[in-house]
């Protein structure tokens, strides 16, 4: 399963969900396609819809590591929409402020897409 579930074209926004089902592996092989898509654009933004995550703190640290180093870095703007606790994406959110990459977390989906579709 893709964690690509959709991509705006127009605004340039690709929506990511984190899915608590999928392994470290089939992760890794999608972190490609992710960042194929966003080499694409001159403008990237992400929506990351977060569904929280199951297993072990390990996993899902490699999980934030892998969104800041290979992806994060490449983005204009980056949102989060969650109805939970971030829980370590919150160092995912520092690493953006570090950087100047605006980020935002959002409650309500339709904000967060509104906000990265704003120049």
């Amino acid at each position: 399963m893709s964690i690509i579930s959709a991509v705006d074209e127009e605004q340039q926004i690709i929506h990511v969900k984190t899915n608590t089902q999928t392994t470290d592996e089939e992760f890794g092989r999608n972190m490609c396609e992710l960042m194929s898509v966003i080499s694409k654009f001159h403008n990237p933004k992400m929506l990351i819809e977060y569904a929280g995550f199951t297993g072990e703190e390990r996993q899902l640290m490699n999980r934030v590591r892998t969104f800041n180093l290979e992806t994060i870095k490449c983005l204009k703007k980056l949102a989060f929409f969650s109805v939970c606790e971030l829980g370590g994406f919150h160092e995912t959110l520092e690493y953006c402020r570090n950087r100047n990459i605006p980020c935002r977390n959002f409650s309500d989906i339709e904000h967060a897409r509104e906000w990265l579709g704003a120049e």
